[in-house]
């Protein structure tokens, strides 16, 4: 046998050995594809690897945006799961399966050198709308506000706007951020901003603004993080669900929320 043959004839037996087991018997590889909230990515991420590790058969491909791509890659077949970081409509209850896995807290914030730390709720919704411009009328510095935004169809940007704005919409001046961390990434330089992110992504580099609803105070408000299918998941992506949703798959998100 020539060098060569030797060569190929090895190639194909390394090709043939990834595909097949040992005994012979082919491999099956199952693939799923998870879509939507980048403020719940870190956390998809999390539950995705750890899956894997327990099922090396099963490749899970996460991917963000926001939760309206979530609704819309499970609608149009794109992906198996997606991911939301605010309520279900009552339609959409109806036209999905929802699982909750947890609640996030969303937190305003501004720049750590920034000395306003206290806001009431329709302060929020008087910088947001535009209405007030200057952090002057805070008790700030005669300076001009910037406004951090997300983008319409974020969860973030949802849930923000009907728990804090209401009706109100958001100024058109506002800087419109894609994901979270772009949004802390320009609170965090800009020194009189203000924007609103996933507690998740709370660093040093920004600072929680505490808010006064009328009632209580907190640094926080809370939203739930859901994962949807369609109305006949296959076998794969309900595996993926019953882990997310039992007992090691909690540990994980619980791990997460602390850290």
């Amino acid at each position: 046998m020539g060098r060569l043959t030797l060569i190929l004839l090895t190639t194909l037996l390394l090709a043939i050995a990834g595909c097949s087991g040992l005994d012979g018997s082919k491999k099956t590889v199952e693939t799923m594809k998870i879509v939507g909230s980048t403020s719940m990515l870190p956390l998809t991420e999390k539950l995705a690897r750890q899956y894997e590790k327990n099922h090396p058969n099963v490749r899970i491909y996460v991917q963000g945006g926001d939760s309206s791509l979530g609704l819309k890659g499970v609608a149009g077949g794109i992906a198996e799961i997606g991911s939301l970081s605010r309520p279900l409509t009552s339609a959409e209850k109806h036209k999905f399966n929802h699982y909750q896995l947890t609640t996030d807290n969303i937190m305003v914030i501004v720049n750590p050198k920034f000395p306003v730390s206290h806001l009431t709720q329709d302060n929020i919704k008087d910088i947001f709308s535009g209405r007030v411009k200057n952090w002057k009328a805070f008790g700030g510095p005669d300076s001009s506000i910037t406004v951090i935004t997300r983008e319409q169809g974020s969860g973030t940007y949802n849930v923000f706007k009907d728990i804090i704005i209401g009706h109100t919409e958001i100024t058109e001046n506002a800087l419109v951020m894609a994901s979270t961390g772009a949004v802390k990434a320009a609170v965090a330089m800009d020194k009189y901003a203000i924007g609103y992110i996933s507690s998740q992504y709370l660093t040093g580099e920004v600072q929680p603004v505490m808010i006064d609803d009328g009632k209580n105070e907190s640094l926080v408000f809370s939203r739930p993080l859901i994962y949807i299918t369609g109305s006949s998941p296959d076998d794969t992506s309900m595996g993926f669900i019953k882990f997310v949703l039992g007992a090691e798959g909690k540990a994980v998100i619980n791990e997460h929320r602390i850290n």
